[in-house]
């Protein structure tokens, strides 16, 4: 892989497709991304705005079905160039849920592959009990803020729910999986891979933060120690404004993984959860403002073929509607919202919400990204908890 000022580029069986999105829109990029396979007359085209891929070209698809299509090309070579893009935004869905939705439908057959079968290995079949769980897993940059690595033997808890815990660390090297502890039993979430960060927002905000779920290393697991002073003093600079929706995006995971487990007891009651509220924005909406909620509560709920799933809960203080740095997956293109009579929203002014993103730390973006591809991959599992969470 050669990198200079204008481009990347790299060969695909070195740097699979869905390492390539991952990089290209944890450094929020824009420009083109080309993708040339042995096996196909022209190349596939994939085009970015701030690191959202907008659109896409792949032999006589377009938007997120070509998108897709590239899944299956695990051979060849890709070059990406920093230029003007003109491309409308096509395709809505978050780069978390893209890639999870496109390695889950190449390992379906759902997606053709064109290229030597061997040649893509996807990241949870590097873990141990052949679980098919989707995996959490980011470049792994921002050394700087490493005081600190540790080890941690496969089978032993990294973090244990319940207990408090204010610091924050990346994983170097392994696997853990995220379990929420139930009365019952444990419910296991994800997988976290290398370059994912152990610890939320809320360790941000009070030494007395809870964890809210089990951390268990599935082999050998490196851990980088992360300078908290340091991330603690980029947070405290951001603006109050900023801050809330940091801290709305957190609870969106909560909340999200609260559904899970609620699914996975048989306990979730859709109507009693809508019961006196209003749609307010259809899932599938144009509406690309965001707000912040003054008075009464909203729901976002994403509508499945099996009905309802709601997926966050949310009152005074939190955000609602797109935010294009922040992308979960959520309203209005993969949920929509339901609100009491009471509610009342303050319009956000996303050029200054992306202006202060874009000036704060790495770690804090990179904090940012990763509860945001968190929260899009819970909803994933909530929304087909069995498929999700089988057995190979």
């Amino acid at each position: 892989m050669t990198v200079d000022t204008s481009a990347l580029s790299g060969n695909l069986e070195f740097l699979t497709l869905p390492d390539v999105l991952q990089l290209l829109h944890t450094n929020t990029c824009s420009g083109i991304l080309r993708v040339k396979n042995p096996y196909t007359p022209t190349p596939g085209v994939v085009y970015f705005n701030k690191g959202a891929a907008v659109d896409a070209l792949a032999e006589d698809k377009s938007g997120i079905e070509a998108l897709y299509e590239l899944f299956g090309w695990v051979e060849g070579t890709f070059t990406f160039s920093t230029e003007k893009v003109t491309a409308s935004r096509v395709i809505k869905a978050g780069m978390m849920e893209i890639i999870l939705d496109g390695t889950r439908m190449l390992d379906d057959g759902k997606i053709a592959k064109k290229g030597p079968e061997e040649a893509f290995i996807q990241d949870d079949q590097n873990t141990t009990d052949g679980s098919n769980l989707p995996v959490v897993r980011r470049p792994i940059s921002n050394y700087s803020y490493v005081l600190d690595e540790e080890e941690v033997a496969n089978g032993k808890n990294i973090v244990t729910q319940g207990r408090h815990g204010d610091w924050i660390c990346v994983m170097l090297d392994g696997y853990a999986d995220v379990i929420r502890q139930t009365p019952k039993d444990g419910v296991t979430i994800t997988r976290l891979g290398p370059g994912s960060l152990i610890g939320n927002i809320s360790s941000l905000m009070s030494t007395k933060s809870v964890r809210t779920a089990t951390l268990v290393a599935r082999g050998r697991v490196a851990l980088g120690v992360l300078d908290m002073q340091r991330i603690h003093t980029e947070f405290s600079i951001l603006t109050p404004k900023f801050r809330s929706i940091a801290v709305s995006l957190d609870k969106r995971l909560r909340q999200a993984t609260d559904t899970v487990v609620d699914i996975h007891l048989k306990q979730l009651n859709v109507k009693e959860v809508l019961a006196g509220k209003r749609l307010l924005m259809e899932q599938g909406s144009t509406d690309e403002q965001a707000h912040l909620i003054e008075e009464g509560d909203v729901c976002v709920v994403r509508k499945t073929k099996k009905g309802p799933i709601p997926l966050a809960f949310l009152e005074k203080g939190d955000y609602v509607g797109n935010i294009p740095c922040i992308n979960t997956g959520h309203e209005p293109s993969g949920a929509a919202l339901y609100a009491t009579e009471d509610v009342k929203l303050a319009p956000l002014d996303l050029e200054l919400v992306q202006q202060e993103y874009d000036e704060a730390s790495p770690m804090i973006r990179a904090i940012l990204d990763h509860v945001a591809a968190c929260v899009s991959v819970t909803t994933l599992i909530a929304c087909d908890f069995e498929k999700m969470t089988r057995k190979r």
